[in-house]
């Protein structure tokens, strides 16, 4: 379904925006709608309206995180309901998810508690709004945010418009940092200075790499690829603190951290 640039506000707003909203919802006829909410976006040109951006552009634009009291925008198509009540016998809805199956923010909404299967003021799926968070969204993997969030109030305009981003096939962890976006499966080659080793439980080889400004990757490298290696054991056991080392690999998201999978340690 082709996502329309409208506008939205919560409908106890007091403002003419606000009503002439509501009474878009109301019509039935899907084109008379999309066409009311058109021309509710054109007729709106107030300079101090907030630009929000879509969920779709926030994914293409490969956000590691949506950072505490931003905005974003996106429209529902998937609702989540929880176990039927005993004495109500109906389902309260547990959580929602905007965008689309290839990329999603599942939302736990603040204005969706009590909000029960059959209720009139039920969202439905196909509703877009405008969300803002107090803590942020993690993103659990590269089509995932996760978290909790509120209907923001107010007037906006929607920003779906990406800004082109290139991934690099080579990139230090300042660089990493630097750009901050998410580079997902892609096969890279990460540079850095090594803070520390280790052994995990799952008897995976431990990086640690640190980046000037103190932040830290960790990386992982399988038991599968260096245990029965001599040679490749040796240079782990080599490998001390402060050394510039180079890792052939790729980034996974892990309950919102990113997780450097090591296929290779390069010379």
């Amino acid at each position: 379904m082709k996502i329309f640039l409208i506008i939205f506000v919560i409908l106890n707003t007091s403002s003419i925006f606000a009503k002439n909203i509501s009474d878009c919802k109301r019509l039935v006829d899907d084109k008379e709608r999309h066409a009311c909410y058109d021309n509710v976006e054109k007729s709106n040109k107030s300079s101090d309206i907030i630009i929000i951006p879509s969920i779709e552009k926030i994914f293409k634009e490969r956000k590691p995180r949506i950072n505490a009291n931003e905005s974003f925008y996106g429209c529902i198509y998937f609702i989540e309901y929880g176990d039927e009540d005993l004495f109500t016998q109906k389902k309260e809805l547990s959580h929602i998810r905007i965008g689309d199956s290839k990329g999603y923010a599942t939302l736990y909404v603040d204005n969706f508690d009590n909000v029960f299967e059959g209720d009139e003021n039920l969202p439905k799926i196909g509703d877009c709004f405008a969300f803002t968070t107090e803590s942020g969204l993690a993103k659990l993997s590269e089509i995932n945010y996760y978290g909790v969030a509120k209907i923001f109030s107010g007037e906006y305009k929607v920003d779906s418009i990406a800004l082109k981003v290139e991934l690099k096939n080579k990139i230090t962890i300042d660089q990493y940092f630097e750009d901050d976006i998410s580079y997902g499966s892609k096969r890279i080659t990460l540079i850095g200075e090594l803070e520390e080793t280790f052994v995990a439980n799952t008897n995976e080889f431990g990086i640690s790499l640190v980046s000037k400004q103190g932040k830290t990757i960790t990386a992982f490298y399988s038991p599968l690829e260096w245990q029965n290696n001599d040679a490749i054991k040796n240079k782990l056991r080599s490998i001390k603190m402060g050394d510039q080392i180079k890792l052939k690999g790729y980034f996974m998201m892990e309950m919102g951290f990113p997780i450097f999978t090591t296929l290779k340690i390069l010379d």
